[in-house]
């Protein structure tokens, strides 16, 4: 989820940098953004592991995404790659898509951050997987 909503700023035109790690280093302004509710807890548990490390907050956020993504049974292994640097700003609110936006506006944000119709389909189904027993 981390990764997700981190990655999820990238906006040419609203000019969010995207998978750069302003999740964590702005974490006092984008966890208050709603669509970030609840992942204060998740920004603390990490923010030692990137102390302790010569890593960006972007680069550990996606590497750890990836990490977690492969050990899950029957997941592929999703390529890695260093040299993010640190953010620079925080991601505009409003970029992670809510479940109370029209079909039209989800389409349009995921548009702006390159993902097609059928991308969105399949990442909102995924949810659906993902929340299951």
């Amino acid at each position: 989820i981390l990764t997700f909503h981190d990655a999820i700023g990238f906006s040419p035109t609203l000019g969010g940098g995207g998978a750069d790690g302003s999740i964590i280093t702005f974490s006092a302004i984008e966890t208050s953004f709603q669509a970030n509710a609840g992942i204060d807890e998740i920004v603390k548990a990490q923010m030692p592991f990137i102390a302790k490390h010569n890593i960006s907050a972007g680069d550990f956020v996606q590497f750890a995404g990836a990490v977690g993504a492969s050990n899950c049974p029957g997941a592929p292994r999703i390529p890695f790659f260093l040299g993010r640097p640190n953010a620079k700003a925080p991601s505009p609110d409003h970029l992670v898509p809510e479940p109370f936006n029209s079909v039209n506006q989800i389409l349009a944000r995921m548009s702006d951050a390159g993902f097609s119709t059928v991308e969105v389909v399949r990442l909102l189904a995924s949810h659906s997987v993902a929340a299951a027993d």
